[in-house]
């Protein structure tokens, strides 16, 4: 059986070119249609995480054309850091992101801000 909830998503982002799977059961999913998409806690964000230790533009998510290739890409802006597959990121150096790569907003116990992409 189909879940309606599931194909009227699907309609809802079927121009979207990277979806972020939350960890966390407080966050949502969320599809990411345009080339660049910000993160944090500052309102003005494309995702806002309500947190204090969550940067105010925690994070960005770049998608760039270069040539006729597509590239993806996640650059930390955070005081408290942003990881990659359990990797911490260089502050404002970008990082190559790949379908299935894990990003982790905050470290903690219970995984709080964590996605797949």
């Amino acid at each position: 059986m189909i879940d309606k909830k599931f194909v009227q998503e699907l309609e809802t982002y079927n121009d979207y070119w990277c979806k972020l799977i939350s960890k966390n059961e407080t966050l949502s999913n969320t599809y990411i249609t345009k080339d660049l998409f910000t993160i944090g806690r500052a309102p003005t964000n494309d995702l806002q995480v309500i947190n204090p230790k969550i940067s105010g533009i925690h994070c960005t998510i770049l998608k760039t054309h270069i040539g006729s290739n597509i590239e993806f890409f996640i650059e930390d802006n955070s005081s408290n850091g942003t990881y990659l597959n359990e990797k911490k990121l260089e502050r404002g150096i970008k990082a190559v992101l790949k379908n299935g790569d894990e990003v982790v907003l905050l470290k903690c116990e219970n995984g709080y801000s964590s996605f797949n992409s």
